[in-house]
């Protein structure tokens, strides 16, 4: 799923997604920072930083989602065989791959955080 497509799909979701990733970002800073001699100033992280930083997790990264999902009382599951189930409500469809799986997974969560 393309990430213009995504934002108009789940645009609930996305801003959320966005919080959690600019507190990544946020605490990346402070470890990058943490017994530094000098005090360190990072400038602001603006939205077009932290979208991104967003494409480049969902091109290269995906998994990082498990932990957003979590955080938003959000559980999947994957089984053998490639199905998932997402907050205890599983899937009948299986999957050719764990990424199909997953993929599928991540945006029935999408689907439901849209919802909350």
């Amino acid at each position: 799923m393309l990430i213009d497509e995504f934002k108009e799909k789940f645009p609930k979701s996305w801003e959320k997604l966005k919080v959690f990733q600019k507190n990544n970002l946020i605490e990346f800073q402070k470890k990058i920072s943490a017994g530094q001699n000098e005090s360190v100033v990072f400038p602001e992280i603006k939205d077009d930083v932290v979208e991104k930083s967003l494409e480049g997790m969902m091109m290269f990264s995906i998994r990082s989602l498990y932990e957003f999902f979590d955080g938003n009382n959000i559980e999947i599951e994957i089984f053998r065989g490639w199905k998932y189930n997402v907050n205890n409500t599983e899937t009948n469809e299986e999957y050719n791959s764990r990424i199909e799986c997953e993929s599928a997974a991540f945006q029935a969560a999408f689907k439901l955080l849209e919802s909350i």
